[in-house]
């Protein structure tokens, strides 16, 4: 990784500096009302995320605010943005924040767990489905069609992960002992918190309204991110069809689920302007409409998700170590 960052930044970022700097005298027709939209598209796809969060917290009991739960999701957002490979450290940090605001131990993973499978199921099923009608009028593009293996294969290897933790027949509690032993964490916490996943995933697989729920949450996720990268390049004259528009947000993000860099940075900005380049939009346009966007969707939840996790630690909303709905899991900590 220490690697590919810098060689991946060299390619994709460094040559287009100079054409940077050409790219300011588009400020001169900048719509500051579409950028002011895209702003706020941006936060209601993360709230639509926090809402995707909290409704798989199963049990009523783990159930958190709208409001908290949202600070969380912030927190946790500014920490993935900072720090290489961050969406694991911000998963550890949204677990601790989770638990410390009133839910189980296995309540919160599996929350985090189903969150991050269903917004990425959501999201290869809408690039799927905007690759397949793209081909009538656009024809087979190989680049899209690699990018979907990708997301695909992504797809499998998590669906096997939860397909395993369901089995009863004790080889998945076997291998998490034996990991759990090597880094010296209990075995039986580690087993006591798979069975409850179980039961969850259990419980999740019977209750299709709870399922269909889930799939509302995500899909207004992306939604409003879509929408806030539309508005943010026909900001700055640049207007794609919805089934473009799909296409190229799909191959950005998924482009960028392998943890190369925090937040996806130099990633998504490279295959954005890239593709819309290749669209026949001029190098200026596109270079400031993603940058607006990118500034808004990884700069902004930096600053944001600071103040948010500090309201989380100090003042009158403060988490104040509320009693979680398993007092032995609480008792035995974090699995982590």
């Amino acid at each position: 990784r220490l690697v590919l960052w810098p060689a991946l930044i060299s390619v994709l970022v460094i040559p287009q500096l100079p054409r940077f700097r050409e790219a300011t005298v588009e400020l001169q027709s900048i719509s500051i009302p579409r950028l002011i939209a895209g702003f706020l598209l941006v936060m209601a796809s993360i709230a639509c995320y926090s809402g995707l969060t909290r409704a798989a917290l199963l049990e009523p009991a783990d159930r958190i605010p709208h409001a908290r739960m949202y600070r969380i999701q912030l927190s946790t957002r500014a920490l993935a943005n900072v720090v290489p490979g961050g969406n694991a450290t911000a998963s550890a940090l949204g677990f601790r924040l989770i638990t410390q605001a009133g839910a189980s131990n296995s309540g919160a993973a599996f929350a985090l767990a189903t969150a991050g499978l269903y917004s990425a199921v959501v999201l290869n099923v809408l690039f799927w489905v905007a690759l397949l009608a793209s081909i009538p009028s656009q024809g087979f593009d190989w680049a899209m069609a690699v990018t979907a293996g990708v997301g695909l294969s992504l797809l499998i290897g998590i669906g096997i992960i939860a397909f395993a933790i369901t089995r009863r027949d004790g080889r998945m509690h076997r291998l998490a002992e034996r990991i759990a032993t090597r880094v010296r964490i209990d075995p039986e916490r580690i087993t006591e918190l798979l069975h409850q996943l179980r039961q969850r995933f259990v419980t999740l697989r019977r209750e299709p309204a709870l399922l269909g729920k889930l799939t509302a949450w995500s899909l207004l996720q992306w939604t409003f991110d879509m929408a806030a990268l539309w508005t943010f390049l026909a900001a700055f004259d640049i207007r794609l069809h919805p089934i473009v528009l799909v296409l190229v947000f799909g191959a950005a993000n998924i482009a960028a689920a392998v943890p190369l860099t925090p937040g996806g940075i130099g990633i998504i900005e490279g295959v954005y302007i890239a593709a819309l380049v290749q669209l026949g939009f001029t190098f200026q346009a596109a270079a400031l409409g993603v940058a607006a966007y990118r500034l808004a969707h990884y700069v902004f939840p930096i600053l944001t998700g600071g103040l948010a996790y500090l309201t989380l630690r100090t003042g009158p909303w403060q988490l104040r170590g509320v009693a979680s709905s398993s007092e032995e899991e609480r008792a035995h900590g974090s699995p982590g």
